[in-house]
């Protein structure tokens, strides 16, 4: 016969490991292809860990994306540190974007994202917009950007 404490533990070491469990899948989900376009979880990481809406006392809710929807959507990944990640010209890929920021989404400064209006997205090779990483905003120009993302992408 289960005793009550036994039956408790069990319940507990059942349920964390399941907890646990999709946990990693989601995780597992991201970045494992080289489209621009992200799937689900690749949203869900997003909008939930990297750039959810913040309340503040002054202002009140902000909303980091500003509406933006991932769904369906070009996006490019950019960091400002200069690192065998980058290799110093600051794109980096889904994969490496993932990987890079997996053990901690929210220890990067300056992270954001840059939408990018028709004429941009024109001019980008259809890209809607880029999220950055470690970098103040006024550090890269939209033309570098544009460049840069012709250049790897183009």
């Amino acid at each position: 016969m289960i005793t009550t404490k036994r039956l408790i533990i069990f319940l507990s070491v059942y349920l964390i490991s399941n907890l646990s469990y999709g946990q990693i899948n989601i995780l597992d989900s991201c970045g494992v292809d080289s489209k621009q376009e992200l799937n689900q979880y690749e949203i869900k990481i997003l909008d939930s860990l990297f750039l959810p809406p913040f309340e503040t006392k002054k202002s009140g809710i902000i909303d980091p994306k500003k509406g933006f929807d991932f769904k369906d959507k070009k996006i490019a990944f950019y960091s400002c540190a200069k690192n065998s990640n980058t290799k110093g010209n600051g794109l980096l890929s889904k994969q490496e974007f993932f990987k890079f920021c997996r053990t901690n989404f929210k220890g990067h400064a300056g992270k954001g994202i840059i939408k990018l209006n028709e004429k941009e997205k024109k001019e980008s090779k259809g890209f809607d917009a880029v999220i950055i990483i470690d970098c103040p905003y006024d550090t890269i120009t939209m033309k570098d950007l544009i460049s840069k993302l012709n250049a790897k992408y183009g």
